[in-house]
């Protein structure tokens, strides 16, 4: 299930995870057919699937996506996993599934968490080297994502960059509401001739990946895109 709604994603995530299920299903027939399905930008997809006679609703995404629905979470299921994958600088997944046996308080149904899986999402290795250029050279970084705090941290860290200047749990729109807002904020420059200080507009430059960025990399007076390619999954059942 989590393969045949996936298959359609155009987020990094999403292709990794289409990647893991088709190495560990080859040879076998899965035979689930994709009734429907909506992805949410910056939070997952859900959609509706039928294996053999039985039609299951599926959500695949982050905690916050997934905790929305108020999905139950099986007893002997323990947070200190979810915890050391986070601090590992792990972005978390959740897939949940609609449970007909669990009690529900309105007409939509109950989810119940079947999978917890944990995606190393490896920066490119030049990454920390040019941050580190960049801001030897006076440069503010900044680093936007939609993941969790604690992932988000971690992988900053590990790059160079201080957990200030981290905005974490961000949609795409908020992104780009982000980046205009760098774009008004001014800076005191010292003008070469006069030796006057005055005010000038900052020049931002944004670099991301994927789609969710789209609106991110328009607003920056400079934005370009970079793909990745290493990604490992780590599923928790």
């Amino acid at each position: 299930a989590v393969r045949a709604l996936e298959e359609g994603s155009s987020h990094p995530l999403g292709i990794a995870l289409v990647k893991y299920c088709t190495e560990k299903a080859k040879g076998k027939d899965s035979a689930v057919e994709v009734l429907s399905s909506e992805e949410v930008a910056g939070k997952g997809i859900k959609g509706l699937v039928r294996h053999g006679e039985e039609e299951v609703e599926v959500l695949i995404g982050n905690e916050s996506f997934v905790n929305a629905q108020q999905a139950h979470t099986p007893s002997g299921t323990s947070d200190t996993t979810l915890a050391a994958w986070k601090s590992a600088g792990r972005s978390v997944v959740l897939v949940a599934l609609s449970d007909p046996s669990l009690p529900s308080a309105s007409t939509k149904p109950a989810f119940s968490v079947a999978i917890r899986i944990a995606i190393a999402d490896t920066p490119r290795p030049e990454a920390s080297t040019v941050i580190s250029a960049l801001r030897k050279a006076g440069k503010e970084v900044w680093m936007l994502s939609g993941d969790n705090e604690v992932t988000a941290r971690a992988v900053a860290r590990g790059l160079g960059i201080e957990d200030g200047k981290v905005v974490a749990g961000v949609l795409p729109h908020e992104k780009a509401g982000f980046i205009k807002e760098l774009r008004e904020r001014t800076m005191k420059r010292k003008n070469c001739f006069t030796r006057r200080e005055k005010e000038k507009a900052r020049v931002v430059a944004c670099c991301g990946d994927g789609l969710n960025d789209t609106a991110a990399l328009a607003a920056a007076d400079v934005g370009w895109v970079h793909f990745r390619r290493f990604y490992y999954v780590y599923p928790e059942i």
